[in-house]
Protein backbone atom coordinates (compact mmCIF):
# COMPACT_ATOMS: atom_id res chain seq x y z
CA UNK A 1 0.00 0.00 0.00
CA UNK A 2 1.31 3.63 -0.37
CA UNK A 3 0.10 7.22 0.20
CA UNK A 4 0.25 10.37 -2.25
CA UNK A 5 1.48 13.28 -0.96
CA UNK A 6 2.78 16.77 -1.58
CA UNK A 7 5.96 17.61 -0.59
CA UNK A 8 5.96 21.72 0.49
CA UNK A 9 9.46 21.48 1.45
CA UNK A 10 12.37 20.01 3.51
CA UNK A 11 11.82 22.07 7.06
CA UNK A 12 9.55 18.75 8.49
CA UNK A 13 12.42 15.40 8.80
CA UNK A 14 10.06 13.39 6.99
CA UNK A 15 9.84 15.69 4.70
CA UNK A 16 13.36 16.26 4.41
CA UNK A 17 14.04 12.12 4.30
CA UNK A 18 11.34 12.25 1.48
CA UNK A 19 13.19 14.96 -0.74
CA UNK A 20 16.88 12.95 -0.19
CA UNK A 21 15.07 9.82 -1.61
CA UNK A 22 13.79 11.77 -4.51
CA UNK A 23 16.79 12.98 -5.34
CA UNK A 24 18.43 9.92 -5.17
CA UNK A 25 15.57 8.73 -7.66
CA UNK A 26 16.58 11.51 -10.02
CA UNK A 27 20.30 10.51 -9.87
CA UNK A 28 19.60 6.45 -10.63
CA UNK A 29 16.99 6.93 -13.56
CA UNK A 30 18.67 10.23 -15.35
CA UNK A 31 22.16 9.57 -15.31
CA UNK A 32 22.00 12.31 -17.68
CA UNK A 33 20.66 15.07 -15.22
CA UNK A 34 23.71 17.00 -13.64
CA UNK A 35 24.02 17.12 -9.91
CA UNK A 36 23.70 20.84 -9.69
CA UNK A 37 19.64 20.12 -11.01
CA UNK A 38 19.34 17.36 -8.29
CA UNK A 39 20.82 19.39 -5.50
CA UNK A 40 18.59 22.14 -5.92
CA UNK A 41 15.60 20.83 -5.82
CA UNK A 42 15.23 21.80 -1.52
CA UNK A 43 15.81 25.71 -2.44
CA UNK A 44 13.25 25.26 -5.47
CA UNK A 45 10.55 24.09 -3.29
CA UNK A 46 11.61 26.59 -0.60
CA UNK A 47 12.18 30.07 -3.04
CA UNK A 48 10.08 29.84 -6.21
CA UNK A 49 10.58 33.28 -6.84
CA UNK A 50 13.95 32.17 -7.32
CA UNK A 51 13.41 29.91 -10.39
CA UNK A 52 10.50 31.56 -11.84
CA UNK A 53 8.55 28.42 -11.18
CA UNK A 54 6.59 27.60 -8.34
CA UNK A 55 7.82 23.88 -7.85
CA UNK A 56 5.14 21.28 -6.53
CA UNK A 57 6.44 18.11 -5.67
CA UNK A 58 4.05 15.24 -5.01
CA UNK A 59 5.52 11.37 -3.84
CA UNK A 60 4.06 7.95 -3.02
CA UNK A 61 5.62 6.77 0.10
CA UNK A 62 5.00 3.63 1.75
CA UNK A 63 3.63 2.69 5.27
CA UNK A 64 7.43 3.35 6.82
CA UNK A 65 7.91 6.52 4.50
CA UNK A 66 10.03 5.07 1.19
CA UNK A 67 9.88 6.92 -1.76
CA UNK A 68 7.97 4.82 -4.02
CA UNK A 69 7.89 7.57 -6.78
CA UNK A 70 7.51 11.00 -7.48
CA UNK A 71 6.01 13.70 -9.42
CA UNK A 72 7.75 16.79 -9.78
CA UNK A 73 5.81 20.14 -11.64
CA UNK A 74 6.66 23.36 -12.23
CA UNK A 75 3.75 26.06 -12.51
CA UNK A 76 3.90 29.54 -13.36
CA UNK A 77 0.74 30.98 -11.52
CA UNK A 78 1.46 34.62 -13.09
CA UNK A 79 0.69 33.14 -16.68
CA UNK A 80 -1.06 29.82 -15.80
CA UNK A 81 1.05 27.22 -16.92
CA UNK A 82 2.38 23.76 -15.71
CA UNK A 83 3.83 21.24 -16.94
CA UNK A 84 5.27 17.92 -15.87
CA UNK A 85 9.34 18.33 -15.19
CA UNK A 86 9.58 14.99 -13.84
CA UNK A 87 8.21 11.44 -13.07
CA UNK A 88 9.85 8.41 -11.91
CA UNK A 89 9.95 5.54 -9.76
CA UNK A 90 12.25 4.15 -7.77
CA UNK A 91 14.97 1.78 -10.01
CA UNK A 92 14.15 -1.10 -7.87
CA UNK A 93 10.96 -1.78 -9.26
CA UNK A 94 10.72 -0.85 -12.36
CA UNK A 95 6.67 -1.05 -13.49
CA UNK A 96 5.35 -1.44 -10.07
CA UNK A 97 5.06 1.59 -7.87
CA UNK A 98 4.12 -0.78 -5.09
CA UNK A 99 7.76 -1.91 -4.63
CA UNK A 100 6.63 -5.19 -4.50
CA UNK A 101 8.58 -8.25 -6.67
CA UNK A 102 6.59 -9.15 -9.57
CA UNK A 103 5.02 -12.51 -9.97
CA UNK A 104 6.92 -14.51 -12.70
Amino acid sequence: MFRIRRIYGDSLPRDREAVAQVQAILRSQFAGLDEHDVARLPLQLANPMKYSFKSILFVADGQRGDVKGFALLQHAPDVGFCYLDYISIEARCPGDPTGYPRRR
